[in-house]
This record gives C-alpha cells, sequence and structure tokens, in this order.
C-alpha cells in the first residue's frame, strides 16, 4: 500500500480551516492571474523542481502497478492538448471521455483542461440512448476513447 498522501488532512478539517488567501499562497496565485488546473496540476509541479514524484499510481486487475511521475503527466497530457488542436479542437469545445478508469482518463482530462476546452465525462453503463442525448445536448465536438470499451 502506498502513503503518498502525508500532507492531506481530513476533509472536515480541511474544509473548516479553508481559506482562499493559504490556497493563492500555496499555489502562486495573484489577483488577474489565469488559472489554468491542467496546467497547475502538472507543469506548474515540474517548474517547483518536483517533477520526479510521483503524481499518479495505477493499479490493473491484475494487479500490476503503474507510476507516473509529475513530469511524465506534463509531457503526456501537453501531447494530448497538441493532438486535440490538431484536429480542429478549440476552446470551448466540448470534448467526451468515453474510457474506462485507466490512466489515459486521467491524461485526456487535464490535457483538454490544458487546451481551454471542456472536459465531458460520460460512462457506458448510461446505455446508448442516453449517451447520444447527453452527446447531443451538450453539441460534443470530439469524444476521446480506447479500444474495446462495451455499452452494457
Amino acid at each position: 500500500m502506498f502513503n503518498y498522501m502525508y500532507n492531506m488532512k481530513p476533509y472536515e478539517e480541511t474544509y473548516k480551516d479553508f481559506s482562499w488567501e493559504i490556497s493563492k499562497k500555496e499555489l502562486g496565485y495573484k489577483d488577474g492571474d489565469i488559472i489554468n488546473i491542467g496546467e497547475y496540476c502538472t507543469d506548474r509541479i515540474c517548474r517547483m523542481g518536483k517533477g520526479e514524484k510521483p503524481a499518479l499510481l495505477w493499479e490493473d486487475h491484475k494487479g500490476s502497478i503503474k507510476e507516473y511521475t509529475f513530469n511524465d503527466m506534463r509531457v503526456l497530457t501537453n501531447a494530448i492538448a497538441k493532438f486535440l488542436q490538431s484536429l480542429g479542437i478549440n476552446p470551448g469545445d466540448r470534448v467526451c471521455l468515453f474510457m474506462d478508469k485507466v490512466p489515459e482518463l486521467y491524461f485526456g482530462f487535464l490535457g483538454i483542461l490544458k487546451m481551454g476546452a471542456i472536459a465531458q465525462p460520460l460512462y457506458s453503463a448510461f446505455g446508448g440512448e442516453s449517451l447520444w442525448t447527453r452527446l447531443d445536448d451538450a453539441k460534443t465536438t470530439a469524444i476521446f476513447t480506447q479500444k474495446n470499451i462495451s455499452l452494457k
């Protein structure tokens, strides 16, 4: 079992003690700065010299574990953002994530946010008609998916 969240307090304690001023200081944010959560979760951490620290630990159904550093996340999410832009996806467009809970889901989510699009998670448990309704209602521009995902 991994215990990398040594700096995390229980939710109730964090909520009770929350302050935007403390958060601004921790994030290095100044009023008027543009915040891109995808960039904050990857590139900013690398600029702080923490690029080789673990960012994502993933265990598959067979027990195999993959570890991704913040630098891995930075490179992969930037590649996804660039790929989506090369397809003509623009800031403000909706990009659906239709994937199992695999590392690429998280890379895709942050990559979509980095390039300014809106991430729209969907799950196969919704069923075919519900999926099409959600895609149409949201005016989804693209679907980010994987091989062998099936509707349940």
